[in-house]
């Protein structure tokens, strides 16, 4: 089973040979970090032949090393954000990218 076929069928709620492996986000100093040739987080998606590949978009930021959750207060009090909102997606283009140039199908 190659890449697409592999998340294809996990989004078909099917079984594949193995779990995709994506990662969505990487830091630009971890990618650095481990792989100094790497321009981008698809360099190093396509150096690390991951399964699924992140689309740049022009609201990508760097991402924090430390998530909002730091202590028992932050948790008690951790609001999270709201999967329906909006503005959730920002201004992300329309089509599925990524897997190596494959548009993925609605």
């Amino acid at each position: 089973m190659n890449s697409y076929e592999r998340v294809m069928t996990a989004l078909k709620r099917e079984q594949p040979d193995r779990v995709p492996i994506v990662e969505w986000a990487i830091s630009r100093k971890v990618i650095k970090a481990l792989c100094p040739a790497a321009e981008d987080q698809t360099d190093i998606e396509e150096m690390l032949d991951l399964d699924g590949v992140y689309k740049p978009t022009p609201e990508e930021i760097d991402h924090p090393i430390r998530g909002p959750i730091r202590t028992m207060d932050d948790l008690r009090n951790y609001v999270p954000p709201d999967p329906d909102a909006p503005q959730r997606l920002g201004k992300l283009p329309g089509g599925g990218g990524g897997n190596r140039g494959r548009e993925l199908e609605a």
